[in-house]
């Protein structure tokens, strides 16, 4: 690449290359990651209810007041309620908090 060029030319080049590497079909310098299937309705609820807890906590859930340790109590919660249903669920939750170490 020419010296010449601006630091930002050269990235531009760079990126776009990167990026039509990954758009071209066949192409295998990326393998595509398969999203997982969330719901939007369940995700608006959790979201509603981290407003609901700012909204009963001062209208806020800042690190060290009510309405953090009411946003965190839920979570955890959350966590934990998903631990129940088995245990890919508990190992997962379990990774969440860092009680599982790597074999």
């Amino acid at each position: 690449m020419s010296k010449s060029l601006p630091n930002m030319a050269r990235y531009g080049v760079l990126g776009a290359a990167l990026v039509a590497s990954v758009l071209v079909p066949g192409t295998t310098t990326a393998s595509a990651v398969v999203s997982p299937d969330i719901s939007v309705t369940n995700a608006k609820a959790h979201l509603d209810q981290l407003q609901t807890i700012a909204t009963n906590n001062g209208g806020n859930r800042y690190t060290g007041r009510t309405g953090y340790r009411a946003s965190a109590d839920w979570v955890k919660s959350k966590l934990d309620a998903a631990a129940q249903g088995g245990e890919t669920e508990a190992r997962n939750a379990q990774a969440m908090r860092g009680d599982v170490r790597c074999q």
